[in-house]
């Protein structure tokens, strides 16, 4: 069994582990912490991880730990670790490091530890080189090893990954202060979201839940469209790799079980990224995308279903301050129009403070908060009467 860690946005992460037990397959007991939950698996659950997980934003396989107060140290635990299963020769690696209360905390110079004692194993490339890429933007080294020390405790993971699993695919034209992918579909999972009920979402902007809302209905994997770290690995089963994306490629139903997907906007160039996304993760024939405000929403023939909210506010959007009248009274103007329009459907609602899911009305549910855009968030689930 390995060692695997699963890389979650803070305050999501008891969602993600649900998800990730969810699994199956010989994936064992869940420990999170600061955005990291531990977990068991067989070497498969490196590809099922990747391939389905939609709340993570990374999966690891932890190497190895130990401690280490000298670069000496360091470099000998990093020696005895068994790079040859996991890294080719030829490959270019770059190291990511991270350090709290350690006597080892220049960074780049652990780097050079790291990679002086890959080298001494015929493995790696320049440590510069891979440094300058990085900072230029360009196409990182197909391999990453993650480093992190607390209080001289080491622990050595490779990132299996790659870009991160936000990174669907789909997302190209964003909105101002997009929500991502991981953090949507994990509060859509919080919500009850399965795709069998419709959903509305009347402030889409660049259409990220009405995606994610669209692939869960679909039981589309979440990362179908991308390629990961993981396939250049030493030990990568390009065969078991095929039979998982055939699986799930299988099972994709792209009627998404009949359930009615729509948004709006009052945003032209908002409606335009998200039609544009839309297209792009292959559901224009599933999700509607129009431009009207959140007052023209229709009265639905479906008696229940689910509404997102993810309105502009603060700092993200420079907008009115959270519990100023004005900001309060349009939070109470939505709530009148999704009662009336909407009864009986549950509302999915993303804000800075209660002060406005209390102006909006109704029986809420806090069910997590997070940080985004710079801001810490909370996500309330209502229930409209």
């Amino acid at each position: 069994m390995l060692r695997l860690i699963a890389v979650a946005p803070q305050g999501l992460e008891r969602e993600a582990s649900r998800e990730l037990r969810s699994l199956g397959g010989g994936i064992g007991k869940t420990q999170y912490r600061n955005g990291r939950i531990h977990f068991e698996g067989p070497p498969d659950a490196i590809y099922r991880c990747n391939l389905h997980l939609r709340s993570a934003e990374r999966i690891l396989v932890e190497l190895g730990h130990g401690p280490a107060r000298t670069a000496d140290s360091l470099r000998q635990l990093i020696a005895d670790l068994p790079w040859d299963l996991w890294v080719p020769r030829g490959k270019r690696v770059r190291v990511f490091t991270s350090t709290r209360g350690c006597r080892l905390y220049h960074t780049g110079a652990i780097e050079d530890v790291v990679l002086s004692a890959l080298s001494l194993r015929g493995l790696g490339g320049p440590t510069a080189e891979g440094r300058e890429e990085a900072e230029a933007g360009e196409e990182p080294a197909p391999i990453t090893v993650d480093l992190r020390g607390t209080r001289d405790e080491w622990s050595i993971a490779l990132d299996t990954s790659g870009r991160e699993l936000h990174r669907r695919g789909y997302r190209i034209q964003g909105g101002k202060a997009p929500i991502r992918e991981t953090i949507a579909a994990a509060l859509l999972r919080l919500a009850g979201w399965s795709g069998e009920r419709d959903l509305l979402d009347p402030m889409c902007g660049s259409g990220t839940f009405l995606a994610e809302a669209a692939w869960i209905a679909q039981q589309r994997a979440s990362g179908l469209a991308r390629s990961f770290a993981f396939e250049h690995l030493s030990n990568f089963d390009a065969s078991r790799w095929a039979e998982l994306r055939a699986k799930a490629l299988g099972i994709v139903d792209e009627e998404a079980g009949g359930v009615v997907i729509s948004g709006s906007d009052q945003s032209k160039p908002a409606v335009r990224a998200a039609q544009s996304n839309i297209k792009r993760a292959g559901l224009e024939s599933r999700v509607a995308v129009t431009r009207s405000p959140l007052e023209d929403v229709a009265t639905a023939d479906a008696s229940s279903g689910l509404v997102v909210l993810n309105p502009p506010y603060d700092r993200r959007l420079r907008s009115s301050s959270s519990k100023s009248d004005d900001a309060l009274e349009t939070w109470r103007r939505w709530g009148q129009v999704i009662r009336e329009r909407r009864s009986g459907w549950d509302v999915l609602v993303l804000a800075p403070d209660p002060a406005r899911v209390e102006a909006f009305g109704g029986s809420a549910r806090r069910l997590a908060r997070f940080s985004h855009g710079g801001l810490r968030v909370g996500a309330w689930l209502i229930h409209t009467l």
